[in-house]
């Protein structure tokens, strides 16, 4: 229903400490993660929309007009949502710990349209990923 906006909402807040993150050298890479966490959670919200979980006159999340749906949201925001989280970053992890590994073999320089087929790359990567947390969670229950 809302599972979406736990990813968004580390997004968010990885927009918002990567100046702190840049001022301490943490900040490598850290593009990627805010595009498949932003990316996946675009996709989803548009997929939530297409299924009337998204409906756009307040409260714009159909889930809240009845409290016993609220608390099904909730528990699928604190399930589903974590889940989706903590995947897209252990994915992202992965990922840096490969591209670590390919740099130290291999200097190459990327061209602007490499650049552009990895962004698009890390966009899908992110929303697979949370598409799948979120089909495993519905065949299990």
């Amino acid at each position: 229903m809302a599972c979406f906006l736990v990813p968004l909402a580390e997004g968010v807040a990885l927009t918002a400490a990567k100046p702190l993150l840049k001022k301490n050298g943490l900040s490598t890479r850290l593009g990627d993660l805010q595009k498949m966490l932003f990316g996946g959670s675009f996709l989803l919200g548009v997929e939530h929309v297409y299924h009337g979980e998204i409906v756009f006159y307040p409260p714009f999340l159909s889930a809240m007009n009845n409290p016993e749906d609220t608390a099904q949201m909730l528990h699928e925001m604190a399930t589903v949502g974590t889940a989706m989280a903590l995947c897209v970053t252990l994915v992202w992890a992965i990922l840096c710990l490969v591209a670590k590994k390919r740099a130290s073999n291999t200097q190459s320089e990327e061209t602007k349209h490499r650049r552009r087929a990895k962004t698009i790359l890390h966009v899908a990567l992110g929303a697979a990923v949370m598409f799948g947390v979120d089909g495993a969670f519905a065949l299990l229950s």
